[in-house]
């Protein structure tokens, strides 16, 4: 872990993100957080990282097409309860 924390960047699947929280890695480290592909990803997807790693002064960029592909969900219930919308189409 300490090898990685060197690194200036360091991509990881939104899942992930709690992996580094967990290891001890605080909310100051990374004064900022982009969210590749967030048209794609539902609202509790994009919260891992957002809630894990940021802080109030870190600056969030949220990338993707709100009009492709968005979450994928099987349950109608999930559908229902808005699960099947991003979090950016529901932003903007």
């Amino acid at each position: 872990m300490g090898a990685l924390m060197r690194y200036w960047i360091v991509i990881l699947t939104y899942s992930s993100s709690s992996l580094l929280r967990a290891e001890g890695v605080g909310r100051s480290h990374f004064s900022r957080t982009f969210l590749d592909e967030a048209g794609q990803a539902s609202e509790p997807e994009a919260m891992v990282p957002l809630a894990n790693l940021c802080r109030v002064s870190t600056v969030v960029v949220l990338d993707g097409d709100p009009k492709q592909l968005g979450p994928v969900v099987s349950s109608k219930d999930a559908d229902t309860l808005g699960l099947g919308r991003s979090y950016l189409e529901r932003l903007f």
